[in-house]
């Protein structure tokens, strides 16, 4: 077994390209090393490989990360040196790190870093899987099985520590007192404070698991979606409303929620309640079948309740994803409301909107309290028929108080896991419309990733043969056999009145669109391929929350400075910058309302 390192000079340090060319080995990347070795010689290595993990199916980022943080790190990753050099982790042992150096592997104390370690780290996501819905989500929640394990076990072990409460309960009342056992007195006692001190550490450590999971599951789900969701084609999106759309990003979050929270709680639930059915029979086998049989009717409740919760629930989905889309745009086009004067209009339709939204939402919460008051009462009623029961046992010398005290808790624990399961289900029933709109966004299949193109301008003219095309098969005709060609540095101008087809076009130019037949090409490529290399400019821009040198990065997909100050004075962008109070700096209000049209394009 290696032994740790100590100082940063015993570090197993690599060089760039072979840092990264060592990372693609340790991922088994399918490209071959001299084809990798070629393609981060295109442009700056470390950007080079962000896009060549892209390639591969990750989120490669690169992120700030302490020293201590980096037990949370996913394996492998590279770390940066101060020197310039990369550290490769592999895997931990304890609380090492494994590097992988030329001379090979080596542990990480943690002390080696100081001094050494510049703070950033190769943070590798996993992309969004392949599947359906529940399959996509399910295969990342795999991907921290061992919190996911974690989670499991403390929950079991909560679980069983449930059982021997009612045991405690049942000695000391049966045995301890009536015999005026001191001694037992005192060991219950503290055995049942010890195991109730036992259960509250174990449920807060189960709660930092489970908080931990959640936070880095949404990251890799979220940020997995929006990715899936930006590189969807653009008639689809322009086809869904920013409500609709909102609604699929919140069915993940739900399946996600519904897996890991109820659907696991319920599946343990189930589990223990079979031992709880086990000590109930032991003490009273009749008092079990009625606790069965009280059980089974709440249940069968739940689920008729929660099937007529089901259909409410659609409906006011609907309803929600058309209040705020309405919400949305009445906000974003303020200024325009404003100047036609129709706010009293506008806050009209929005609040029919909202009416009926909140409606279904009360309807839905009056069937909740209705069932709830009626399944509790019959829980109730169960409980009370217990004590009665029981206490004629007691009485008869049928049955010690304390067994009648340990039966109860168990009846009470057996219902509770077994409608906590019909719960769950009833709550995947509820937010199945939210699901199936997250369902149709994974069956849409996204564009192909654009294609890295070495030359910096696009070489030939832009070619438009035999183009025809229709936004449907029941629209009409836009363009039948239109033929253009512009040439490199040429210009071409083309009029007509509105509804013409200019606008579209410039978005069959940008790859916004297919042609039905015919063809497209910039260059030697199509639309789609010289993304890299171009950008559509609409009538109407929409800017973005932050400075004018935030949107700048943003809209030009993150291109570097020089080259965006060098577009500004071409364009004259700079003498404009000029005159605002914090230059490049200067934070613009939402959407660029404070710029004019021209300013803003």
């Amino acid at each position: 077994m290696p032994e740790p390192a100590r100082s940063p000079a015993a570090l197993p340090a690599l060089g760039g390209e072979e840092a990264f060319l060592a990372l693609a080995e340790a991922l088994g990347l399918e490209a071959p090393p001299e084809q990798l070795q070629d393609r981060l010689q295109e442009s700056s290595a470390p950007d080079r490989m962000l896009e060549l993990l892209e390639e591969e199916g990750l989120h490669p980022r690169w992120a700030q990360v302490e020293a201590q943080d980096l037990g949370h790190l996913d394996l492998p990753s590279l770390l940066a040196l101060r020197d310039g050099r990369w550290l490769l982790a592999v895997g931990r042992q304890g609380r090492n790190l494994r590097l992988r150096g030329p001379e090979g592997e080596t542990l990480l104390a943690p002390e080696a870093l100081e001094g050494a370690y510049e703070g950033t780290a190769l943070d590798l996501l996993p992309g969004l899987p392949e599947g359906g819905l529940w399959a996509r989500v399910g295969k990342l929640v795999l991907h921290h099985r061992k919190a996911l394990l974690g989670i499991a076990a403390i929950a079991l072990l909560t679980q069983v520590l449930g059982l021997a409460m009612p045991e405690f309960t049942r000695i000391l009342v049966d045995q301890a007192f009536p015999q005026g056992a001191v001694s037992l007195f005192i060991v219950l006692v503290a055995g049942n404070l010890a195991a109730g001190l036992f259960q509250t550490w174990i449920g807060w450590l189960e709660q930092q698991y489970f908080l931990y999971f959640q936070v880095r599951l949404d990251a890799l789900l979220e940020r997995g979606v929006l990715i899936h969701l930006l590189r969807l084609p653009f008639p689809y999106l322009q086809s869904k409303t920013v409500g609709e759309l909102l609604q699929g990003f919140s069915g993940f979050s739900a399946a996600k929620d519904l897996l890991t929270g109820d659907v696991l709680a319920a599946l343990l639930g189930g589990a223990t309640s079979i031992l709880y059915l086990v000590f109930m029979a032991r003490l009273m086998p009749g008092g079990t079948l009625l606790v069965v049989a009280s059980t089974l009717l709440i249940t069968g409740g739940t689920l008729l309740v929660g099937r007529q919760q089901m259909k409410l629930q659609a409906a006011q989905v609907a309803a929600q994803a058309r209040q705020r889309s309405y919400l949305v745009e009445m906000m974003t086009g303020v200024a325009t409301v404003k100047a036609a004067g129709a706010e009293d209009h506008a806050l009209a339709r929005w609040t029919s909107l909202l009416r009926r939204d909140r409606y279904l939402g009360l309807h839905g919460q009056r069937v909740v309290l209705v069932s709830g008051g009626l399944l509790g009462g019959l829980g109730q009623l169960q409980t009370q028929v217990l004590l009665i029961w029981g206490g004629h046992l007691a009485i008869t010398g049928q049955m010690q108080l304390g067994e009648l005290l340990a039966f109860t808790m168990y009846a009470s624990a057996f219902t509770t896991a077994v409608t906590g399961f019909s719960n769950s289900l009833v709550k995947v029933w509820m937010a199945r419309p939210f699901l199936r709109i997250a369902e149709e966004l994974l069956e849409q299949t996204p564009d192909p990733p654009r294609p890295v193109l070495r030359n910096r301008v696009l070489p030939g003219a832009i070619e438009v043969e035999d183009l025809w095309f229709r936004y449907g098969p029941e629209h009409p005709w836009i363009f039948q056999g239109l033929s253009l060609r512009v040439e490199p540095g040429g210009k071409h101008q083309i009029e007509g009145p509105s509804g013409f087809g200019k606008s579209t076009l410039l978005k069959l130019l940008a790859g916004f669109y297919t042609p039905e037949q015919g063809s497209v090409r910039i260059g030697p490529h199509a639309p789609a391929q010289a993304k890299s290399l171009s950008i559509y400019l609409p009538q109407f821009v929409q800017l973005f929350d932050g400075s004018v040198l935030d949107n700048l990065r943003l809209l030009s997909g993150g291109a570097a400075r020089d080259r965006l100050m060098e577009a500004a004075e071409v364009t004259g962008l700079d003498r404009f910058v000029a005159t605002l109070p914090m230059g490049y700096e200067t934070v613009l209000a939402q959407s660029g309302t404070n710029l004019s049209g021209g300013q803003r394009q």
